[in-house]
């Protein structure tokens, strides 16, 4: 994984963002949770001549707080079956990952907004109902019962 997050980074050559030259202050390291632990990565970060924001190239890789995509994914699938806690306990116990609960928190709900953010994007017409909709069943239980008109059960 850290091989293959390194193909996000630059060679260190100054680079043009948004009309502005920036040159490589350095190479900084930083930790990003994988699928497979923790993968610990030197890369070049980008400043201008005038100072102010640094840019990191590599965050194009669509890291969430230094989570990978599918490791976000992962965390994000787990937690919408469960709590922080039940994600942390099944990750050490399945995946042998120690993973802090804030980490789990802070990233699902990156993942969340950036899929609410998508929603106002989307575009989907409902699908066609061949027959207009005569019943509608509610049940305070949760038990399901086949209901039918007595006509049709004669």
């Amino acid at each position: 994984m850290g091989e293959a997050l390194k193909c996000f980074d630059t060679d260190g050559s100054p680079i043009i963002k948004e009309d502005t030259k920036l040159t490589s202050r350095n190479k900084d390291s930083k930790k990003y949770q994988t699928p497979f632990g923790i993968v610990e990565i030197e890369r070049h970060v980008y400043q201008s001549s005038k100072g102010g924001k640094i840019f990191c190239p590599l965050d194009s890789a669509r890291t969430i707080f230094a989570a990978t995509p599918k490791f976000a994914q992962q965390l994000s699938r787990k937690y919408s079956q469960g709590n922080a806690n039940s994600v942390c306990s099944d990750l050490k116990e399945n995946h042998n990952r120690s993973v802090a609960k804030s980490t789990v928190q802070n990233v699902t709900d990156w993942v969340g907004s950036i899929a609410c953010a998508q929603e106002e994007n989307w575009d989907y017409a409902p699908p066609e109902i061949d027959e207009p909709i005569t019943t509608v069943v509610f049940s305070l239980d949760g038990a399901y019962i086949l209901m039918a008109l007595e006509s049709e059960c004669l």
